[in-house]
């Protein structure tokens, strides 16, 4: 489901009914004064108490044109919360509902418009209900351990219950996991979803389900790639193209392999040296493979599922080995990790799977 999304619209001068609620206030005069000048609209603590949920409206003026740029989650426009995810095609029932909200806010615009607006960015997500007694914190903690390209910074967030933001990121898009539970229980300020709504905080007061939240999160100078990547033809979708769920699926199996499908082996719960041992002996059985290197590579497994993972081994290594070739070293692990029995995985990697297989809506009652 996308979550969060920031979109642009050509609007003319007679679009803005209610000037005075920009800052600056737009005049009718702005044109005189060609160049490029920002006119902000964001809903105060009053009118998100009064109205519930509103979008984050920027009028841009560029020489003669003007600019509407909203930001906002779809999934609280349209339940009140990003938790619940619809069933089925809910686009008529948003657009409708961002041409309201946006025209209370002193800007009209059209249906047209809105379906064909330009999309900078968007956020393909998911809430997966966690089973066996798996919770989001063990989780991201086992997730920091993976082989993460350098090409990407983490951020790993600690609290006192444990890690609960994990954020894989650079400057074009990122991948972040967090405990939404936990989350949402968090003062704003402290919390990663900073713009929660009231009613999403009262669906866990009196449940307490484990709830793990997957976002990949695209600018739109990343979408040609990615939607190569996925099979995905249009480069430049309008708004009304990044509603469409299967979209959503699609870029966030993409991230899952990208990230994960190579460090599987790290979720194996044989973590013995000596069944590691047993489970290598009998791997390569069929080839030749001293004993050196063997024993070599039961260390390796191990190393890598040290609290610190691969980053934390190769970061070791470097510092005594500066030199060495990182990308050769590691095909003892691409080959250990290739046809990998999945039945002796954590349980959390079957919850994620599966629930991103099937990709049906997550509803909560209140």
């Amino acid at each position: 489901m996308v979550d969060t999304v920031i979109i642009e619209i050509i609007i003319s001068l007679s679009a803005i009914l209610n000037p005075k609620r920009f800052k600056p206030e737009i005049t009718g005069w702005i044109f005189e004064d060609m160049g490029f000048k920002k006119f902000i609209n964001n809903p105060t603590e009053e009118e998100k108490n009064t109205w519930g949920y509103l979008p984050r409206l920027t009028v841009l003026q560029r020489v003669r044109t003007l600019v509407l740029k909203m930001e906002f989650s779809v999934l609280k426009m349209i339940s009140g919360d990003n938790i619940n995810e619809p069933e089925g095609n809910h686009t008529e029932t948003i657009i409708n509902r961002v041409r309201e909200v946006v025209e209370n806010m002193g800007v009209r615009l059209n249906n047209e418009q809105i379906k064909k607006a330009q999309v900078l960015g968007f956020q393909p997500s998911k809430n997966f209900i966690l089973s066996e007694g798996y919770n989001p914190a063990f989780i991201i903690n086992e997730f920091r351990k993976a082989d993460i390209s350098k090409k990407f910074d983490i951020d790993c967030k600690q609290y006192r219950n444990g890690g609960e933001v994990l954020q894989f990121y650079s400057n074009q898009h990122a991948l972040c996991f967090y405990d939404k539970m936990r989350d949402d229980r968090k003062p704003a300020k402290r919390a990663f979803d900073k713009d929660r709504t009231e009613n999403q905080s009262s669906l866990f007061e009196s449940k307490k389900p484990e709830i793990l939240r997957m976002e990949a999160r695209l600018k739109g100078s990343k979408f040609k790639e990615v939607f190569e990547k996925i099979g995905y033809g249009n480069p430049k979708p309008t708004f009304e193209e990044v509603l469409d769920k299967s979209l959503s699926q699609k870029i966030l199996k993409y991230y899952w392999e990208y990230f994960f499908g190579d460090n599987m082996f790290l979720f194996d719960m044989r973590n013995n040296p000596q069944k590691v041992l047993n489970l290598i002996l009998a791997k390569y059985k069929d080839k030749k493979m001293n004993l050196y290197r063997v024993f070599g590579l039961v260390g390796f497994i191990l190393c890598s599922r040290d609290e610190d993972g691969i980053i934390g081994m190769r970061n070791v290594v470097s510092l005594y080995k500066p030199k060495n070739n990182w990308s050769k070293t590691k095909k003892w692990l691409e080959d250990f990790s290739k046809d990998l029995d999945k039945s002796y995985l954590h349980g959390f990697i079957k919850d994620i799977e599966v629930q991103l297989d099937k990709f049906e809506p997550l509803k909560l009652s209140t």
